[in-house]
């Protein structure tokens, strides 16, 4: 099936013709830039297409709930939002989409319009038809009418694949290496710096409420004296393990570096990691400096 609708993107055919004829299969390295369509999300009339909602709309199901399997993005657009109206994107990893219970916000991106990712479409007064690319995190989707005024609700969705992360243009480059996180919420870098002599040095990514700290990377030097300032350890991450590292004697200077692919979350929210060096009494100096990131 997947062959088929590459099939009908790199030779322009229709789906109706394309069943018609041989599969053309894509020469070696071609890509789909762009979303297959695959079929529409349900709403709570499945098979309506457009989906609707005229009255009593709060707290409504405009769109899903859906299982994405087999999915990489979702394409959902709004023809109309009445006023006073706020839709909210929604995902869970409920066994059963029909019967999920557990929802949180998942962000998308409007195509054509603002390049933040959002959970929430809001409209006041006026409206312009919107379309919203959602990538896929989690296993069940359902668009949420979660503020309602007046007026009709109108939205259809297509499940997509062939699907770039909507994200991955603002939310990983050179320029932002960090990640976004499920819901959208962007990352904030942090980095952490201890400096000393004698005793233990300790740098530490903080921990910040209802958030979790990561750590990408650190590094350790010491100059000056004929102990050690190992063991290094970095603690606490998840799991509960601390990791441990070795250093011979700083005299003539030691150094340690490590980076860490992909970065490494603490145990819990708001709880910092802290990267310690061992106490060298004759140390003439010590620094230790790590970086990360909190969402």
């Amino acid at each position: 099936m997947r062959k088929l609708l590459f099939a009908i993107v790199l030779s322009g055919l229709s789906l109706t013709s394309a069943l018609a004829q041989s599969p053309v299969i894509p020469p070696a390295g071609a890509q789909v830039i762009f979303p297959v369509d695959m079929f529409p999300i349900p709403g709570p009339t499945p098979g309506a297409g457009l989906e609707t909602c005229s009255s009593a709309c709060n707290n409504t199901t405009i769109l899903g709930p859906i299982d994405t399997t087999g999915y990489s993005g979702i394409a959902v657009q709004y023809v109309s939002l009445g006023t006073g109206v706020q839709v909210q994107f929604q995902g869970s990893n409920d066994l059963n989409c029909a019967t999920a219970t557990n929802w949180i916000t998942v962000a998308g991106l409007s195509v054509g319009g603002t390049t933040t990712p959002t959970p929430v479409v809001t409209v006041s007064t006026g409206f312009a038809a919107l379309t919203y690319a959602i990538p896929k995190t989690t296993h069940c989707f359902r668009s949420q009418i979660i503020a309602y005024a007046s007026g009709t609700v109108s939205a259809q969705g297509f499940l997509l694949t062939g699907y770039t992360n909507a994200f991955q243009g603002t939310q990983i480059s050179n320029v932002n290496p960090y990640p976004l996180s499920p819901n959208g919420t962007a990352s904030n870098p942090i980095t952490g710096v201890g400096t000393g002599s004698t005793g233990a040095v300790t740098a530490t990514l903080a921990g910040v409420a209802n958030k979790t700290t990561y750590i990408c990377g650190f590094d350790v030097s010491a100059i000056g004296g004929t102990a050690s300032v190992g063991p290094v350890t970095v603690g606490t991450l998840i799991g509960g393990n601390t990791y441990t590292y070795q250093l011979s004697a700083s005299a003539a200077g030691s150094f340690l570096s490590r980076e860490f692919t992909p970065c490494i979350p603490t145990t819990a929210a708001n709880t910092a990691i802290t990267i310690t060096t061992t106490a060298d009494g004759s140390a003439t100096a010590v620094d230790v400096n790590a970086h990360g990131f909190q969402f």
